[in-house]
């Protein structure tokens, strides 16, 4: 499904709002309105032609007067288009691998007034070349989809502009880190979006846009090391230091170590639902952990599962769950479920019990669960099957126990808690 807007929303902190007016989601209004019959005035053959102005039959002829001129009105559409040219890079959708956004909210890239503007690129396909944008300009099917939102006012898109012409290039395959997209007579017309089927549906006398032909890149990845780091990722994909040839990275990354460590996580009390996580079949709630690695925000998160085929409902209900066993001893099956990221490393519990108390309800809400003797295993994840496999040699999270976690229904996600992949 292509939920890209409400992503983007919270990833870019701008709410779009849509065509049919009941979500702020997605709606384009009028970003060439400004251009509109501006080459309708001040034409020198209808103000120079002394035949027009003198001969009653002229005065009232719409083409050779500008009083009115019915073939220059907005019934056949804008009198011109915006002329854009794009100066920079592209930047990926860490919530939403397959988007890549040009703009960063604030800027007006072009596009109609002086409002900011952003381009959305979306790929529902994993397809390396050249392809004919011409070919599908429905936002509901096309398999590469060049999006405008048009001058962004107070956090709203007013009006979306979808490509209609022209070819764009990919260098990679989609949801690449490294991407580079070349785009050729782009064009791109203003279009309402319906939210529940995602089809567009071209506005009459809509604005519109030109393109100029660019080529724009994600940027080059910068390495990321700490003070004192000698081992581990760099963040760009590959190590810092002189790594830990025969040996594991100690947790801190400061020195290397015959085999995985165990630490303490210590939970913070910073305990807040994500409710943008919650959905049919489930819930998830992020709580902050103490820093223990060099690397980002340390969390842990409860996932709740339904317990029918396919994971629907019903949640799972008060009890005590033992994460030793099946179904709850793997992330590919788990319904009461117990992940960490800490120290730029993945976690997945192999020990210990969950209770869930009275107070967590059954439309995933809100949580009330008590952690005891739980330790989690570093592991990596199928991204297909999300089958858990600890690493050899890994680390081992041990959690302060007993761990009382509780969120109340309603409760929203502080800007310090980090957004869960």
């Amino acid at each position: 499904m292509r939920q890209w807007m409400t992503i983007a929303a919270l990833s870019m902190g701008v709410a779009l709002a849509p065509a049919c007016g009941d979500d702020d989601n997605n709606e384009p209004a009028d970003t060439t309105t400004d251009v509109v019959d501006t080459t309708d005035t001040g034409t020198p053959a209808d103000t120079n032609t002394p035949a027009d102005t003198t001969t009653p039959a002229d005065t009232t002829t719409p083409t050779d007067t500008d009083t009115t001129p019915p073939t220059d009105t907005d019934t056949t559409g804008p009198a011109t288009c915006d002329e854009v040219t794009l100066v920079g890079n592209i930047t990926q959708n860490p919530n939403q691998l397959n988007q890549y956004i040009f703009g960063d909210g604030e800027t007006d890239l072009g596009f109609g007034g002086p409002e900011p503007d952003l381009i959305s690129f979306e790929f529902y396909t994993e397809d390396v070349g050249t392809f004919d944008l011409s070919a599908s300009t429905n936002y509901a099917d096309c398999p590469q989809c060049v999006l405008v939102l048009s001058d962004i006012v107070d956090g709203s898109a007013t009006r979306f502009l979808l490509h209609t012409a022209g070819s764009l290039t990919v260098n990679n395959a989609p949801q690449s880190e490294d991407l580079q997209i070349t785009l050729a007579g782009l064009k791109v017309a203003e279009v309402t979006i319906n939210t529940e089927t995602f089809a567009s549906t071209a506005v009459a006398n809509g604005a519109c846009g030109n393109v100029a032909d660019v080529a724009v890149s994600t940027p080059p990845c910068e390495p990321v090391c700490g003070d004192n780091q000698i081992c581990g990722d760099n963040a760009c994909g590959g190590t810092c230091g002189t790594g830990c040839a025969g040996q594991v990275c100690s947790f801190d990354e400061a020195s290397c170590v015959a085999a995985g460590e165990t630490v303490n996580g210590m939970l913070n009390g910073d305990f807040q639902a994500n409710p943008a996580t919650n959905n049919d079949n489930g819930a998830r709630f992020s709580f902050l952990m103490d820093p223990i690695g060099q690397e980002g925000d340390d969390i842990i998160i409860v996932e709740i599962y339904g317990t029918g085929t396919g994971f629907t409902p019903p949640l799972p209900g008060a009890g005590t769950y033992d994460l030793t066993m099946a179904p709850d001893d793997n992330y590919g099956t788990c319904v009461v479920c117990i992940r960490a990221f800490a120290g730029g490393r993945e976690f997945f519990a192999n020990a210990g019990s969950v209770e869930l108390g009275a107070g967590t309800t059954a439309d995933g809400q809100a949580l009330e669960a008590t952690l005891t003797g739980v330790q989690l295993v570093e592991v990596e994840i199928d991204p297909n099957t999300f089958t858990s496999t600890p690493i050899a040699n890994g680390h081992t999270l041990v959690i302060n126990s007993p761990a009382v976690l509780s969120v109340p229904s309603g409760a929203s996600t502080p800007a310090d808690v980090p957004a869960t992949p």
